[in-house]
């Protein structure tokens, strides 16, 4: 899936998180507004688990990211597990044209 890049605007299709790599897997960082993940309510601290049954681990950060940059209407199972909480969280949602205006 292409990421387009125009002053400042940020275009790609997905669920809208933006991870990094952390000793215990893949961290998200950022919910871009308006987005899958965020009408979701996925929080950001959650480590990501798995997306759409493929494990995401640390140091395979790209692997992870790659399960989540679908094509907008393709499903998403997501996994993740929230700060302070030891019970993993699954949510279903569809991946959608994400429009990131954050400068």
């Amino acid at each position: 899936v292409k990421i387009k890049c125009r002053r400042g605007v940020r275009i790609w299709e997905g669920s809208g998180l933006a991870l990094r790599d952390s000793p215990q897997g893949p961290k998200v960082i950022r919910v871009v507004p308006d987005s899958p993940a965020e009408e979701a309510k996925v929080p950001v601290g959650s480590l990501i688990l798995s997306a759409n049954n493929h494990a995401c681990e640390p140091g395979k950060l790209a692997e992870c990211q790659k399960h989540l940059r679908l094509r907008a209407g393709s499903p998403l199972t997501l996994v993740y597990r929230q700060p302070g909480e030891a019970s993993p969280r699954t949510v279903r949602f569809k991946a959608a044209k994400i429009v990131d205006l954050r400068q």
